[in-house]
């Protein structure tokens, strides 16, 4: 059971109140009706009273009370299927899978690390639910991984299956990745898409600058994500033939990478985007998404069925009626007047 306006529940707390004044307002009655007469004319003089009907009516009063304030915090449960409009933008992620993204200078390595920030992506987008993702994954060529979804949980099983080997070519080719990647979900509006690029920055061909102008002239917006430490060079660990790793290596040589987030930030001021900078304790694209996407124009993408808790506070208002109704058919007082 889930509550629509919890706080309410504050308001709990009169009822042990309203106990403590039915308690005291019976032991004043009494007193005032023993100093009023003699107490041996008062069975004569007042019809019979029954201590326990009282007290009945009082507990039908208190837990009505008690129950319309259940109601007013709009109890709910029991999940229900719901027609509604789903409003809001396409955000293409464009994930490095390059080897170089297998450096561990940050834990457990650059592609895992990206790969967590695209997650809490996800989380956010739960909570503003409507917009739909897609995955793209390069190295030397772009692979479509995911097509344009509602499906969060599906999103993230490509997301999770992505690695070097989802890349035809190997290399890193930014600028082909830039230009591949809206064509590999058909007709995108520029105006209600978004595209965010994680990589380290390593750009071989070097027509990453290029493919960002091709993007601004078609009206595509490019977020960028630096994953790595950009202090200096580090090698780059691959799984080995016999298992675990291996330090990747050419014509006999350590081949060392480096993250290079100016190049990044370049790319994305030239679509009107900018670079995001990890910060401790929170998902970079978290950030981005609040303070870049969230207030952008939305669309309807989709009109579903989705399940939602069922509102159930008129169970409780009318448990609160029949209390109401039972507290004035109980008598308080039987017997005849004299």
């Amino acid at each position: 059971m889930d509550f629509a306006v919890p706080i309410l529940g504050l308001l709990l707390v009169l009822i042990p109140a309203l106990a403590w004044l039915y308690r005291y307002g019976f032991r004043r009655r009494r007193q005032a009706l023993h100093s009023f007469m003699a107490s041996g004319l008062v069975p004569d003089l007042v019809a019979q009273a029954r201590p326990w009907r009282r007290r009945a009516k009082a507990a039908c009063l208190l837990l009505a009370a008690g129950l319309l304030v259940i109601a007013l915090m709009q109890p709910r449960w029991g999940l229900g299927p719901e027609e509604a409009p789903r409003f809001g933008r396409d955000i293409v992620v464009i994930l490095d899978v390059s080897l170089s993204m297998l450096a561990a200078d940050v834990v457990p390595n650059r592609l895992e690390r990206a790969k967590v920030m695209v997650q809490g992506l996800v989380e956010q987008l739960r909570e503003d639910s409507g917009h739909r993702l897609g995955l793209v994954a390069f190295a030397g060529r772009a692979s479509l991984q995911s097509p344009l979804t509602l499906d969060y949980s599906l999103f993230l099983d490509r997301l999770a299956d992505a690695n070097p080997t989802s890349a035809r070519h190997k290399g890193t080719d930014i600028g082909g990745a830039l230009r591949q990647s809206p064509a590999r979900f058909g007709n995108l509006d520029p105006a209600y898409t978004d595209l965010i690029l994680l990589s380290d920055g390593e750009d071989h061909p070097g027509q990453a600058f290029d493919a960002a102008r091709d993007l601004a002239q078609e009206g595509f917006t490019l977020y960028s994500v630096a994953v790595g430490d950009d202090e200096g060079a580090v090698s780059i660990r691959v799984p080995g033939e016999k298992g675990g790793f291996v330090l990747h290596r050419h014509n006999g040589k350590d081949v060392q990478t480096r993250t290079r987030p100016a190049l990044l930030a370049e790319l994305s001021s030239l679509t009107g985007g900018r670079l995001q900078l990890a910060v401790a304790d929170a998902s970079p694209l978290r950030i981005m998404y609040r303070d870049e996407i969230a207030s952008k124009p939305r669309r309807q993408v989709a009109a579903g069925t989705g399940e939602f808790l069922s509102d159930q506070y008129h169970w409780f208002v009318l448990l609160a009626l029949l209390l109401i109704s039972l507290e004035n058919i109980i008598r308080e007082r039987v017997g005849k007047r004299v």
